[in-house]
């Protein structure tokens, strides 16, 4: 099953960056894997399409040193909590909840302005809550695209940028995973690596020319909204 769930959604990640992680979280979940597995099952893959991804695409990649400031750092004490909390943290209610939120902002114009508009008097704010979101719940992958969405115009430069970004907070979220946690599925994250990587360049020659972008984000935030929902009613 954790093969399906990586081939289906590393085809969503490599046409739009993010995917892996904004929907094989909840969809894990909900098959009744715990977060930490989760995270092994999914963020090797994720980090190995991203950096596909930043390889073919450098030149438009505009680092901001304020991610590693903000948002890295928030992120990894974000892992950090969550991981060592036994359980406590109820992780299907806050992936949930960021679902329906992201899924807000992307279907009403009025929710994505005043987001928007946050972002550039809040920054700083803006990246640490980024962060954080993403280190307890994998969720991130949506604020970071409106994030990009609301710094670039040209769509190519904010999909490389986003992966960019992404690759950073799953190289971020293995490392502190490496220190903390008890599980290291080596030879699984292999295989599905290796799967995903196929997937990858499959997708990037025979289907990507092929979607039509503006349906395209409408069912993704469709589906946002529908995981949202089935995760928080589980």
């Amino acid at each position: 099953m954790t093969v399906v769930v990586v081939i289906i959604f590393s085809i969503v990640q490599s046409i739009f960056g993010v995917g892996l992680l904004l929907f094989g979280t909840p969809t894990l979940l909900l098959l009744g894997f715990d977060f930490e597995q989760s995270l092994w099952t999914l963020l090797p893959s994720s980090v190995a399409i991203s950096l596909y991804q930043i390889i073919e695409k450098h030149s438009l990649i505009e680092s901001k040193k304020e991610v590693y400031l903000y948002t890295l750092p928030a992120l990894a004490i974000g892992v950090t909590i969550v991981i060592t909390s036994n359980d406590i943290i109820d992780i299907k209610k806050i992936v949930g909840l960021s679902l329906l939120v992201v899924g807000a902002i992307r279907l009403f114009d009025n929710f994505r302005i005043i987001f928007e508009g946050f972002i550039k008097k809040y920054a700083k704010i803006y990246l640490v809550i980024m962060g954080g979101v993403h280190g307890v719940s994998n969720m991130g992958g949506g604020m970071l695209t409106i994030l990009m969405s609301s710094i670039h115009a040209r769509k190519e430069v904010i999909q490389v940028n986003v992966a960019y970004t992404y690759f950073l907070f799953g190289l971020t979220q293995l490392m502190v995973l490496g220190v903390i946690s008890d599980h290291h599925l080596f030879y699984d994250m292999l295989k599905l690596v290796i799967i995903s990587s196929l997937v990858y360049y499959l997708t990037k020659k025979y289907i990507a020319h092929l979607i039509n972008d503006l349906n395209y984000q409408l069912l993704i935030t469709y589906l946002i909204l529908i995981y949202g929902i089935l995760v928080l009613s589980d």
